[in-house]
């Protein structure tokens, strides 16, 4: 599988269309279709660019490893901040999914604002 498999694979996996991962990612559709498709290579900024996004590591996107989930601390460790747990505790109606996508969103800032 290559890095454009991937790229794909981590799309769809999310129900995104191309056109919605490209807007997220600041490029054109025309040049995620190519990395897709393989007919494009991709600079290092912008694997690690998409790799944030998915909250993957730049190998899991380069086929050098099979586990996609980046190593972080755990989602009770992430849950402890006072900000997140009263919203938490206010709202009891929160799907398991919508938790994660919490996780998934706290993640991914960390990440970009270590940059």
């Amino acid at each position: 599988m290559h890095i454009g498999d991937r790229i794909k694979f981590l799309r769809t996996r999310k129900g995104m269309t191309q056109k919605e991962l490209a807007k997220e990612l600041h490029i054109a559709n025309s040049t995620l279709s190519q990395y897709e498709s393989g007919q494009r290579g991709l600079s290092d900024v912008v694997k690690k660019n998409v790799a944030d996004y998915f909250g993957v590591t730049v190998d899991y996107l380069m086929g050098r490893e099979d586990d996609a989930r980046v190593p972080h601390e755990s989602v009770r460790e992430i849950l402890a901040g006072p900000g997140l747990r009263l919203l938490l505790d206010a709202d009891n109606k929160l799907t398991e999914d919508q938790l994660k996508e919490i996780v998934e969103f706290i993640e991914f800032k960390r990440r970009t604002e270590d940059r």
